[in-house]
């Protein structure tokens, strides 16, 4: 050897953590559409694996489907505020 002293990390040969504990979702977006189209992606903990690509299309085409919608109001936390007028003499 050179000399140089090669080191393991504490976690070599250990398995990977879970990415994510079961039922966790995803943080919500304020978008309600969004929220109930990512709804799904809390199932990929106890869905079995060969399942995950149907479960992530399906996430996909409901994403899509929000995208694609006509818009529709601006939820009134994202509006900004009007001045106040005055109702005059």
């Amino acid at each position: 050897m050179d000399g140089i002293p090669v080191t393991q990390g504490e976690d070599a040969g250990s398995p990977a953590p879970d990415p994510a504990p079961d039922g966790t979702a995803p943080p919500p977006t304020g978008h309600p559409e969004v929220d109930a189209a990512l709804a799904p992606v809390a199932e990929l903990a106890t869905t079995p694996l060969e399942e995950h690509a149907e479960l992530y299309e399906t996430v996909h085409a409901r994403l899509s489907a929000a995208l694609e919608a006509e818009p529709g109001a601006v939820p009134a936390a994202l509006r900004p505020e009007a001045p106040e007028q005055d109702a005059g003499p």
